[in-house]
């Protein structure tokens, strides 16, 4: 999977559309649609924004490794 690809994923499980992204952070809608399909790559000036804006993991975004491995109930369930 690839950085656009990943961040196509965060965008559809956040139910975000791309003129919602461009009125919270200023990115482009074109940019961003760039960016999700791998024309362009995206900066650190462009992730941070992403990350002040939303709850985004950069680490996941740019690896494909998330922070947390385990879901909050598997983290918290009473055995």
């Amino acid at each position: 999977m690839t950085v656009g690809n990943r961040l196509k994923e965060w965008r559809i499980e956040n139910k975000l559309k791309t003129t919602e992204i461009k009125e919270k952070t200023g990115i482009s809608t074109g940019g961003f649609s760039d960016y999700e399909n791998d024309k362009k790559l995206i900066g650190s000036k462009t992730l941070i924004t992403l990350a002040e804006s939303y709850d985004i993991d950069i680490n996941y975004i740019l690896t494909g490794v998330r922070k947390y491995s385990h879901t909050f109930e598997e983290l918290f369930s009473l055995q």
